[in-house]
């Protein structure tokens, strides 16, 4: 019932789901991973103990982030919200991530994309390169759901995958602190880990 259900929400009420479908979607969770198409535009995944359900997204353009407000990812529900941070806001550099003007005077404006494949980041913490797709799949993502995941850039340096990693070029030294005009990013309505 519960994959009746969920398939109702995403495709409509009316929607006639057969028991291959349904079976289908079960053995995946047997095997405790995969992917299974169900339609030409939508497929469910499960990996480590995790189950999602992903309409099939077209390739889009880097589209720029409001500065201020709330920025729409096209191949999906999710929003980045943008505001000017207050002083002593903390952020956890996977759903919320700070950004000091230096970046952007250094780097170019902020936009939010697809991943690009063999583009790399220096991981928040560490001092060398990881490709944002190693990042990705060392996550308890299922397989189906790493395509559709965004990346937040400066120019054309990535500076954070939401939900899941920042860039190490966010690092604010304590020096600089309530000199630059910082903001606040906001990864809403995406995937969460705890």
């Amino acid at each position: 019932r519960i994959i009746r259900h969920c398939l109702e929400i995403l495709e409509g009420g009316g929607r006639d789901t057969d028991m291959d479908e349904v079976e289908n979607i079960l053995s995946l969770f047997s095997r405790d991973h995969g992917s299974a198409d169900i339609t030409s535009s939508l497929q469910c995944g499960v990996g480590r103990d995790t189950a999602a359900f992903i309409r099939r997204s077209e390739p889009y353009e880097p589209v720029p982030l409001k500065l201020s407000g709330e920025t729409v990812i096209p191949a999906g529900s999710e929003r980045i919200v943008a505001e000017k941070a207050r002083n002593n806001t903390k952020a956890d550099g996977r759903m919320t991530v700070l950004v000091s003007s230096g970046i952007t005077l250094k780097y170019g404006g902020i936009s939010v994309g697809q991943v690009k494949r063999g583009e790399s980041m220096v991981p928040f913490g560490m001092r060398e390169e990881v490709k944002i797709s190693d990042l990705i799949s060392a996550s308890p993502l299922p397989k189906v759901m790493r395509r559709t995941m965004p990346v937040v850039r400066a120019g054309a340096m990535p500076i954070w995958v939401p939900g899941i990693r920042s860039s190490e070029c966010l690092r604010i030294p304590g020096s600089e602190m309530g000199t630059d005009e910082v903001l606040l990013l906001t990864y809403k309505d995406g995937i969460r880990w705890y």
